[in-house]
């Protein structure tokens, strides 16, 4: 499929703004996680309030939010890198695979810093066969069409 000067110049425009979003989220996901362990850490002591058994939870949630919006920059670049050579639907149907995948790897990351490394690898592998069967299901269907026994 091709595409006139227009499109080619929006594709690029968008891969870009994808990119200049998935920079300045890094960023500010260190400002922001720099500053809660300061308030925690630093600032709150001073005046005798004692919560930094509360930093974990504050940097799940810092690393949640974050993580998703990191996540769906880079899903979103990948879907203008693919509109270039691929219709809407094929780009947008990798687009959620990445996210889907991705938001499981960052889950499974998080519990794995937080609970130790046995969760994060039992999520990882939970996530892993759910996929694996997923995607049996999808392709068990078109590979019995060429089985030869």
């Amino acid at each position: 499929m091709s595409y006139d000067n227009f499109e080619k110049h929006s594709v690029t425009k968008e891969s870009s703004k994808a990119i200049a979003k998935l920079v300045v989220y890094i960023v500010l996901y260190v400002a922001v996680a720099m500053l809660v362990q300061h308030l925690f850490f630093d600032f709150l002591p001073k005046y005798d309030i004692n919560i930094t058994g509360y930093a974990v939870y504050a940097n799940i949630l810092i690393a949640l939010a974050f993580g998703y919006l990191i996540v769906s920059s880079i899903a979103n670049f990948i879907y203008w890198t693919l509109r270039v050579k691929y219709t809407h639907s094929t780009a947008a149907a990798v687009r959620n695979v990445i996210k889907i995948i991705s938001i499981g790897g960052l889950a499974a990351t998080i519990a794995g810093g937080v609970a130790g490394g046995a969760a994060g690898v039992a999520l990882g592998g939970f996530l892993g066969m759910v996929i694996g069967f997923a995607t049996h299901k999808y392709w068990g269907k078109r590979f019995q069409a060429y089985s030869y026994s």
